[in-house]
């Protein structure tokens, strides 16, 4: 455990660089996709899963079926559902637009 513990405070001790510069990444992707997510909301789900992965990290590292992973996983569902539903709304959207052009 004291590996993951020192990898863990390492990224601790680091997460502000390493939030910007995953951001970075993030916002010069060429798959993403600024009219689904707003910045602010890529920051936060971005800030609130370093520090999850970070916390769970420090507990326990080599059971990802463990309790201690469990904020990491609830977290992801809700993004993947939350981006879902803005994609789906954007489709509905578009179709309606296009339907109404003709």
């Amino acid at each position: 455990m004291a590996q993951a513990s020192g990898v863990g405070q390492l990224i601790k001790k680091n997460e502000q660089h390493i939030l910007e510069q995953w951001l970075a990444l993030q916002q010069s992707a060429t798959t993403l996709r600024a009219d689904l997510m707003k910045e602010r909301e890529l920051r936060e789900q971005s800030r609130d899963f370093l520090q999850h992965f970070t916390a769970s990290l420090q507990e326990e590292w080599q059971d990802i079926e463990a309790p201690a992973w469990k904020p990491v996983k609830d977290l992801l569902a809700s993004v993947s559902r939350s981006r879902a539903q803005v994609r789906g709304k954007r489709s509905v959207s578009s179709r309606r637009t296009s339907s109404t052009a003709e």
